[in-house]
C-alpha cells in the first residue's frame, strides 16, 4: 500500500542553490530568492505567464523528489521539472481547485536516468496570470515511515464570525486552508528517523518538512509539528538502539499542520 513520504530538513539542498528567472524576469516586488526560504507566503514572481525557475548548483546534484509549494499554477497549461543531466523532464500535476486557493505539488524522481546535474529547471506555460511561487524544495533523499496505524487527516477553512444583539450570524471568510495529519508510527526499527526528524524541525530555528501524505497524493504539503513533546511508548522492545538492531513494536504519536497554506495569489 503506498504510504507517507518525509523529507528531513537536512536534505533540502534548495538553499544551497542560486535562483533565476531563464525565461521572463523578476518582478523588483517579489524577489527570486524567495522561493528559497521556507515561508510560502513570501513569493516570488515573474513579469509573466510563461517562465522558467532555474535553480544552480555549486556542483553535480541528484534531486529524489521536488516540492513547489504555494503557487498559482493551478490552471497551467504545462508545469515540467527536470535537470540539465540528460533526463527526461517530468510533468507536475498542480490541480486547479475550485475554491481558487493555492496548490503544492510535487514529483518524484526515483528510479530516472541522467537525473544528476548542476540545474533544476521548472518550466511553467500558460498560466492564468504572471508567474508566483513560494517555496522550491529540493529533497536529496526522503523516506517511507510505517504510519498507517490510526492514520487521520483533516482540513481546516477558518472564518470570521460576529453575533448581533438581535443574535444573528454574521460570518467572514478567511480565503485560506490548512491540512492537519495525524498517526502513529509503530516500528521500533523507524524510532531513529523519528528522532532525528524531531531533532532537525526543532533546531535552533523551528524548520518546517516537506511531507507527502500518501504517495497518491498530488499535494505535497510543508509541515510543522502541532505539540512541542514526544511519547514513546513500547508495547514490545529488542535489540539496541546503539547498534541500530532493534525491533519490536511501539507507540510513536505523530501530529503536524501546514505551514503557510491556501492563501490566494493575486
Amino acid at each position: 500500500m503506498p504510504g507517507m513520504l518525509i523529507g528531513l530538513p537536512s536534505k533540502n539542498i534548495a538553499p544551497t542553490a542560486t535562483p533565476s528567472w531563464a525565461v521572463s524576469s523578476a518582478n523588483s516586488s517579489y524577489p527570486v530568492t524567495n522561493v528559497l526560504t521556507l515561508e510560502p507566503g513570501d513569493v516570488a514572481k515573474a513579469i509573466a505567464s510563461t517562465a522558467t525557475l532555474r535553480l544552480t548548483f555549486g556542483g553535480s546534484v541528484a534531486p529524489r523528489v521536488v516540492g513547489l509549494l504555494h503557487s498559482n499554477l493551478g490552471d497551467a497549461t504545462s508545469v515540467t521539472v527536470g535537470t540539465n543531466g540528460g533526463m527526461t523532464p517530468v510533468a507536475m500535476s498542480i490541480p486547479d481547485t475550485e475554491d481558487g486557493l493555492c496548490q503544492c505539488g510535487w514529483v518524484d524522481f526515483d528510479g530516472l536516468t541522467g537525473v544528476p546535474g548542476t540545474q533544476l529547471n521548472i518550466v511553467v506555460t500558460g498560466a492564468s496570470g504572471p508567474v508566483a511561487i513560494g517555496t522550491v524544495v529540493v529533497l536529496t533523499e526522503v523516506y517511507e515511515p510505517k504510519t498507517r496505524w490510526r492514520y487521520r487527516e483533516g482540513e481546516r477553512m477558518p472564518k470570521i464570525k460576529h453575533t448581533s444583539s438581535a443574535d444573528i450570524d454574521f460570518v467572514y471568510a478567511q480565503p485560506s486552508r490548512r491540512r492537519r495529519v495525524r498517526c502513529e508510527a509503530h516500528w521500533a526499527e523507524d524510532r531513529p528517523f523519528w528522532r532525528s526528524l524531531r531533532l532537525e524541525a526543532y533546531s535552533v530555528t523551528p524548520t518546517p518538512f516537506l511531507l507527502i501524505p500518501d504517495e497518491t497524493d498530488v499535494s505535497a504539503m510543508l509541515a510543522q509539528f502541532v505539540e512541542d513533546d514526544f511519547d514513546e511508548t513500547y508495547e514490545y522492545f529488542d535489540g539496541s538502539f546503539a547498534a541500530e538492531t532493534q525491533s519490536g513494536i511501539v507507540e510513536l504519536p505523530f501530529e503536524v499542520r501546514e505551514v503557510g497554506a491556501g492563501a490566494p495569489l493575486a
